[in-house]
């Protein structure tokens, strides 16, 4: 199974970084040029949201970066929705990998064809700095995956599973997520949230983790902007609700008026 390596083209050093590190792990993959979001104008990637549901779903606008990422993530769907592959092994390019990932990719590979048509996501860690934050697993029904790994049902996350970093989707779980959200609504993972919206049939999660993410996220594009954007109310014009909601109040004040005071009067004098 070859992975997708979801990466901006212009990051030469952080490429010859994950490939040494695949290379290690003997993980087959190819890069994925993702969107750019320093090279596209946030009017552009805007265009790309739903603002209305996302002014429902999280209460704020999405800064640049994570438009860009989730539109990534997206595009790499629609290519496994139109092929012929019953899934798709996605990575970012700043993680690194545990041992037993060789062992996983190849569990995932061998039980392709069975998960296809079932929307699930295996979520293979990446949670670094999230540990303390609540997080139950299943313990009944699970996947064995050698002698060290299974994947166990996420039942309980206080937004602990988060991050895109590393995860296999299924065909199904591609198709279900862009057919209930045919535009960007959320931020990029919200795993969990798509369970509750039933877009996700179940979230499998990696124990332990075969995938680590830097802690220190202080020099990421990203996070820089999402911080600043986290307190900030979402701007929609909500001008032609509005222009609606008048016309709606002054239709009904018409009706009114003729059934209580003209037709009455009419039919007092007529």
């Amino acid at each position: 199974m070859k992975a997708k390596v979801v990466s901006v083209s212009r990051a030469r050093d952080r490429r010859a970084k994950f490939e040494v590190e695949a290379r290690r792990c003997g993980v087959e993959f190819e890069f994925y040029d993702a969107v750019d979001a320093k090279s596209m104008p946030y009017d552009e990637l805007n265009a790309l949201v739903d603002g209305v549901a996302l002014r429902r779903n999280i209460g704020r606008q999405l800064c640049g970066p994570e438009i860009a990422c989730a539109e990534s993530h997206r595009r790499l769907y629609r290519e496994l929705v139109n092929g012929a592959f019953p899934g798709l092994l996605i990575f970012e390019d700043d993680i690194s990998f545990l041992d037993s990932i060789a062992t996983v990719v190849a569990f995932l590979a061998e039980n392709a064809a069975s998960f296809a048509s079932q929307s699930w996501i295996f979520h293979l860690g990446g949670l670094d700095g999230f540990e303390e934050r609540a997080l139950v697993l299943g313990q009944r029904v699970v996947h064995r995956v050698g002698e060290e790994v299974e994947f166990r049902r996420v039942l309980v996350s206080e937004n602990a599973v988060q991050r895109t970093c590393g995860y296999y989707i299924t065909r199904e779980a591609a198709a279900s997520i862009l057919r209930k959200e045919p535009r960007i609504c959320q931020v990029p993972d919200p795993w969990m949230w798509r369970k509750k919206m039933s877009i996700l049939a179940e979230v499998w999660m990696s124990t332990p983790p075969v995938v680590r993410h830097p802690v220190d996220l202080s020099g990421s594009m990203l996070e820089a902007e999402r911080a600043q954007l986290e307190s900030s109310p979402l701007k929609v014009d909500i001008r032609p609700y509005w222009r609606r909601c008048l016309s709606h109040a002054r239709a009904e004040a018409r009706r009114w008026t003729r059934s209580r005071v003209i037709y009455p009067l009419i039919g007092r004098f007529g």
